[in-house]
């Protein structure tokens, strides 16, 4: 299963300089060659696409006040994913919020194996709604500002949670060994789960049907090259 997660369109950090907005289409194009089955953008990014006139790639939603859930079919399983709202100004989930995740997660309960949830939070509040809500997803994929983390259970050990690295070019994979479930289940490293993070350097040829997406225009001299 492909996932992508928020900031696959805008950076994270403030300080970060945005993509040039001629691009998002080719950007947007370019990411549904890639077989995502699903991703989840930040409002600022739906918001980036639509001003650029570029569509959202297939299976790719647009966070929003309200969380929203979705069901996969990989390899004859079920897995349920909740996409997380965005907080808006706040630098933390109210009760409210976290009470509506845990309501969706809990209606997928009886129709899938494993629920994920994707968070456009930020580590701060990611680890605030680990730390003080009754989280219901197994799995916790982090985006937005804050730092990055290989997968690491919380403190309870019944969910996962991992963040993507907003420098450089990587994929993080991760590997589940057993569907949790059960009292006793909780996530051991290298037990029932083993994470990798997979640097995309210049070993990794160029897909030339992509870079043809960011040619220049004729009359242009510019080259984009991608990863």
């Amino acid at each position: 299963m492909l996932l992508a997660g928020p900031n696959e369109i805008l950076p994270s950090e403030s300080g970060d300089a945005p993509p040039d907005p001629k691009e998002l289409p080719a950007l947007a194009k370019a990411y549904g060659m890639l077989g995502y089955s699903a991703g989840y953008l930040g409002a600022a990014e739906g918001k980036a696409l639509s001003e650029a006139h570029a569509s959202l790639p297939p299976g790719f939603l647009v966070a929003g006040e309200a969380p929203q859930k979705a069901v996969y079919t990989v390899g004859g399983n079920k897995i349920g994913v909740v996409f997380f709202p965005e907080l808006g100004r706040a630098a933390k989930p109210s009760d409210a919020m976290t009470q509506a995740i845990e309501r969706e997660a809990a209606s997928l309960r009886g129709e899938v194996k494993l629920v994920i949830g994707i968070s456009p939070w930020g580590s701060d509040a990611e680890r605030y709604y680990l730390e003080h809500a009754k989280p219901s997803v197994d799995v916790l994929l982090g985006g937005g500002p804050g730092i990055g983390l290989t997968a690491r259970p919380d403190a309870s050990g019944k969910i996962l949670w991992m963040r993507c690295f907003s420098k450089g070019k990587t994929l993080d994979t991760l590997d589940l060994m057993a569907w949790p479930g059960g009292a006793d289940f909780k996530w051991m490293d290298k037990g029932n789960y083993a994470f990798q993070i997979i640097s995309l350097g210049d070993d990794f040829a160029a897909a030339p049907e992509i870079d043809a997406l960011f040619a220049a225009p004729a009359g242009e001299n510019k080259e984009v090259k991608t990863k």
